[in-house]
Parts: C-alpha cells; structure tokens; sequence
C-alpha cells in the first residue's frame, strides 16, 4: 500500500487539530483546523479550490498509515501520547515489568550463586552460625559479618558480584537493541522508543541504548558494588562509608525512576539523559 502525500491531516490524538503528515510518518507539527470561508454569504459555490472537499473526505475515510506496522492502542481523551499519536505507558506499569525483570534475573542469579564453588557452603556455614546463636538463647548484639575470613566468602561472592553485574547490563543492552523492550516490559506490552517517536520499528538505538543503560543500570550497580568491596575489606556488615553509598543508590534509582510518575512525558531522569520514552503498544 502506498503512502498518502505529503501534508495536513485530521489529528488522530485531536479530532478539533491537523497533523502534518510527511509523507512516510507524523510529525510534531499541528494546528487548528481551518476552513475555506466563500467571499459572499449567499453563494452556493464551492470553495475556490474544486479539490479541497474531495481531499478532505478522502484524509477522514482513509487516513495516512504510519510506517510502523505493529499494533497500536486505541487512543483515548486525556492519555498522554507521543507526538506522533502513540499513548505513553503508566508508571504503575513501568514498575511491574521492572518487577517482572527482577524475577527474571533472579532466577539467573540464583543458578550462578549454585555454579560458583564455596559460595553456598560459605553462605550456609553463616547462617547457621546466627540461627544457633539465637536457639541458644544468646542473642547477639551485631550479627556476625558474612566477610569473617573464617566463611571464607570475599573471592567466590567478588566472582559472583562481576557474572551478575554483567548479566545486567548485557540482558538490558540486547533485549533494548533487537527488541526494544526488556522481559517484563514485553509481558506488560511496553516499548522503549526514541523521544516522540512511538511508531519507532522495534531496537533502540545504540546512542539511545547505551546512555540509559549507564544511568539506569549501571551507576546503582557500581554504587552498589563498591559499598560491598568496602565491607570486605573491612570484614564488616556495618561500615559507615557503605551504608552511605548503598543508602545513595537506593535513593538515586527511586528519584530517576519516581520523575517518571510526574512528568508531562512520563520520562524519569535517565529517559531525559537517553532521549527516550516508554509506550504502551495493545497487545
């Protein structure tokens, strides 16, 4: 099918607006429908273009088609939408395919915790120490450090630590580039596109990719990893220094994140940095 020309159609976001179509996608241009008002009150004469009621018929019964193919939701008063008519996902949505990322990565986390050797002997041996010391009757006043040389964890959860912080950022870096859109993001009908730009084909761009990856995954994970090599090395669960940086990364995800909820383009600070938005395709 080919595309219409070039030029100004009815809005599908606002029915009371035009929308220039550029000939193989929308734009962000619009404005007031306009009319062809007649010289003399009494004519009954067309409009001095003998065209114009034509095209205007043929733009309301056969409206340009956008470039990408994919299913669309039916657009609806007051959603916020990309300037191109695609409605931008909720933020209670964005959390629960987050959510449902976790779980996925948790799985793969937890295989890894069984495949690296000492870890679970190590994790088990302290365990127990804690829960015999609380059956006994002897309730510790600080609960002894995981990074008590004696469970001999530093090496194999330092391993552990680089497997899972790469399979982070390689499974949002993939699943974003071919796909656009993460597990969770895909079960809940979300996509990642390009700021304004929601009939995007499917990947984002690699400019796009990579600068949300280093707000939105990478920097809490570094936070976060740091705050654990400090205990380590001070055989320590209660470090002032790494419970400041981890208080950091909690804090820094929730505000990146929460902005989303009160933007007028649903964008949270890493969508800002990355030029992106999330939408919500009907499934």
């Amino acid at each position: 099918m080919t595309q219409p020309q070039s030029g100004w159609y009815p809005d599908p976001a606002d029915a009371a607006r035009q929308r220039y179509w550029a000939g193989d996608a929308w734009t962000a241009e619009t404005r007031d429908i306009e009319t062809n008002p007649v010289t003399d009150p009494k004519a009954t004469t067309a409009p001095a273009d003998p065209y114009a009621s034509y095209a205007a018929a043929a733009a309301v019964n056969n409206p340009p088609q956008p470039a990408y193919t994919g299913p669309a939701m039916a657009i609806q008063p007051g959603v916020p939408m990309t300037a191109d008519g695609v409605p931008l996902a909720g933020w209670w949505w964005r959390v629960l395919a987050s959510l449902l990322d976790t779980v996925a990565i948790g799985i793969v986390q937890t295989v890894c915790m069984f495949a690296i050797p000492n870890l679970m002997s190590g994790l088990m041996k302290w365990a127990n120490d804690i829960t015999n010391q609380i059956l006994s009757g002897n309730i510790p006043t600080s609960i002894p450090s995981m990074w008590d040389p004696s469970y001999n964890l530093a090496g194999p959860y330092s391993t552990y630590l680089v497997i899972t912080m790469v399979v982070q950022l390689v499974y949002a870096f993939v699943m974003l580039h071919f796909f656009g859109s993460t597990l969770g993001q895909a079960a809940c009908g979300l996509r990642v596109v390009p700021v304004d730009q929601g009939h995007h084909p499917k990947g984002l761009p690699l400019a796009c990719n990579i600068k949300r990856l280093v707000w939105y995954t990478l920097v809490p994970l570094v936070l976060n990893s740091v705050s654990l090599l400090i205990d380590m090395r001070t055989a320590s669960s209660s470090n002032g220094l790494s419970s400041l940086l981890s208080y950091a990364s909690s804090i820094y995800f929730l505000v990146f994140v929460l902005r989303a909820a009160f933007d007028s383009k649903r964008q949270g600070f890493h969508d800002k940095i990355a030029g992106t938005q999330v939408v919500r395709i009907a499934r």
